[in-house]
């Protein structure tokens, strides 16, 4: 709900797009990795238990849409690590390298401008 302070003025295009880019998979992959992994798991007979309360199966027991929506969840899975991994290097880089307070802005309390 909340609108990011805009990237620096001297950061060159390629890296806002980049930046951009990587905050909308990220947002993605967090929302559509648990809901693709509870459609699976409501394609078995046991459905999800979700710290002790049953939920589903909402179908029928179906091995092949498990196992495809499972396929998906494990890729996104990766994907969502190549994306944490490209984060936490970027911040690092704004930090040590660019030194431009962009990093900063990430820390509780830090500037929004």
């Amino acid at each position: 709900t909340h609108r990011p302070p805009e990237l620096p003025a001297s950061m060159p295009g390629w890296e806002q797009a980049a930046a951009k880019l990587t905050h909308g998979l990220l947002y993605i992959c967090l929302l559509v990795m648990p809901l693709v992994g509870f459609l699976a798991s409501n394609f078995t007979k046991y459905g999800v238990n979700y710290f002790g309360i049953k939920i589903g199966p909402f179908f029928a027991e179906n091995q092949a849409m498990r196992d495809g929506l499972q396929e998906v969840h494990e890729l996104l899975s990766y994907v969502l690590i190549v994306l944490i991994v490209v984060h936490v290097v970027a911040a690092l880089k704004h930090l040590l390298v660019d030194r431009d307070q962009v990093f900063q802005r990430m820390l509780p309390g830090g500037s929004r401008g």
